[in-house]
């Protein structure tokens, strides 16, 4: 008699929990660079103006631009190993997808604060975390989608 098959699929819940575990583990390193990004941007921009003596407004350019770069490095690299695409084009699509975001950021902003009265403050901090959260989804499902 001949010995049963065994089966080499992993149970049904595995692939549903190691696909989610893995969007978690994306996560996280997103979160981790999207604050490395803000202290950049901070740092940056102060190092730039305060002792370089630039005018604030390009200091600021300069430092959103320098950090553009690196996130787009720690993306690739960090949140996203394991890319296969061409750099330039990833590179341009998180350009535009950056400034998109920045623009409904701004979109958000207005709508909390003019339309519903919530101080500028929170309506800021609020439209940032959703926009953060809207990129995240964006760059995982299309530019540093590891199954394209």
């Amino acid at each position: 008699m001949a010995a049963p098959e065994t089966e080499t699929r992993p149970a049904a819940g595995r692939g549903f929990l190691r696909r989610h575990r893995s969007i978690w583990v994306d996560l996280r390193r997103y979160l981790v660079t999207s604050v490395l990004s803000l202290g950049i941007v901070l740092g940056a921009s102060a190092f730039l103006h305060e002792l370089v003596g630039l005018s604030e407004t390009l200091a600021v350019a300069l430092a959103l631009a320098g950090a553009l770069v690196v996130n787009f490095t720690l993306l690739r690299r960090f949140v996203f190993p394991g890319q296969s695409a061409a750099p330039m084009r990833q590179f341009l699509q998180t350009a535009a997808i950056s400034v998109s975001f920045r623009a409904a950021e701004y979109g958000i902003f207005l709508v909390l604060n003019l339309g519903a009265g919530v101080d500028y403050l929170l309506a800021t901090a609020a439209a940032v975390c959703v926009s953060a959260l809207g990129k995240f989804a964006v760059y995982r499902q299309v530019v540093f989608n590891r199954a394209r």
